[in-house]
């Protein structure tokens, strides 16, 4: 009766449930790190979207996309030019408005990220 009482046997269940914890606890360390990293990538992705949609407009602004030469310059993006009281362009890509860019006199009116 001692040795079923005794404490011999309970380090057995100690090492058990330890190893069961350390094993959740790096379990949990690993999947927080793949999640991370997999957001991480997606940022990466949308920051660098946002850049070329940048050099977009300010090539707009400096006047190296023109009216004349606005439907050949990318093929990746749908430019759509428009004028009205102000001129501008609106940037498309899988019918998604990425950028609006409006100028009135080379002043910049409107700088509007859409979808992503």
């Amino acid at each position: 009766m001692n040795r079923i009482n005794g404490k011999k046997g309970m380090s057995l269940f100690y090492v058990i449930t330890m190893m069961a914890v350390v094993m959740a606890l790096s379990s949990i360390m690993l999947s927080v790190t793949l999640y991370n990293n997999s957001l991480a990538k997606l940022t990466e992705y949308k920051f660098e979207k946002r850049i070329s949609l940048d050099q977009i407009g300010e090539e707009f602004l400096s006047g190296e996309i023109t009216s004349e030469n606005y439907t050949n310059y990318d093929t990746t993006y749908v430019i759509i030019w428009f004028e009205n009281e102000e001129t501008g362009i609106i940037v498309k890509q899988n019918n998604k408005v990425l950028l609006t860019v409006k100028k009135n006199d080379n002043n910049i009116t409107s700088w509007i990220y859409g979808e992503e």
